[in-house]
């Protein structure tokens, strides 16, 4: 072949009447074929793609297989974190919340999302997260919650209102709030959530 990349492909290749470079595309087709070619993944369907990347492209033909063998196993990586991490339910996926709530997808974070507005939680259902149809039914589903919202108004209605927060939320929950509101209103909100048994937290942001 001329070439062999560092480590990983070992051949031996007898002498027969197929040359080389047919013997490893017979190999990389799958085709039966006298002899023996000792290659990483062997006769398997790994080793058959990395054969035919070698032959077809060489050294360039490598890398790029290497390079989607590497993306593979990433996203393998991604996949067993994401379901062995805790749910996060995030509601309020506007200009402050969006980027957050995109960070722990990210990260690996199954998210369980609300916001007002369908049109903001279709990306997300894109990404892979669970879009609900109320504050209440993300309670249901996390006891972990992140809100981000815009007012005070808006955050009263999302923890206390007919679909809220309180109406669903599981003792022991933590709920994060990160909204832009009046520092009473989230005195009132701690106090109501230590009623249900679950824990307020106030963690105000800086757009700065």
């Amino acid at each position: 072949i001329g070439w062999v990349p560092p480590k990983r492909v070992c051949v031996w290749l007898p002498q027969l009447p197929l040359g080389a470079r047919e013997r490893w595309r017979a190999v990389a087709e799958g085709w039966e074929v006298p002899g023996r070619v000792g290659l990483a993944g062997g006769h398997s369907a790994r080793g058959r793609s990395m054969a035919a990347a070698v032959v077809l492209g060489g050294p360039a033909g490598w890398w790029r297989w290497h390079r989607r063998v590497r993306a593979a196993r990433a996203a393998m990586v991604c996949s067993r974190a994401m379901a062995s991490k805790t749910p996060v339910g995030f509601i309020g996926l506007g200009n402050m919340g969006n980027p957050m709530a995109k960070n722990l997808v990210k990260h690996g974070y199954p998210v369980i999302a609300y916001d007002v507005f369908p049109e903001a939680c279709k990306e997300f259902q894109d990404l892979g997260a669970q879009v609900m149809d109320s504050p209440a039914d993300v309670a249901e589903k996390a006891d972990r919650i992140i809100t981000m919202l815009p007012s005070s108004p808006n955050a009263i209605e999302v923890y206390t209102g007919a679909n809220g927060i309180l109406k669903k939320v599981k003792k022991g929950s933590l709920l994060i709030d990160s909204s832009t509101i009046d520092p009473a209103v989230s005195k009132e909100l701690a106090k109501a959530v230590e009623k249900m048994g679950a824990v307020f937290m106030d963690a105000p942001v800086s757009g700065g």
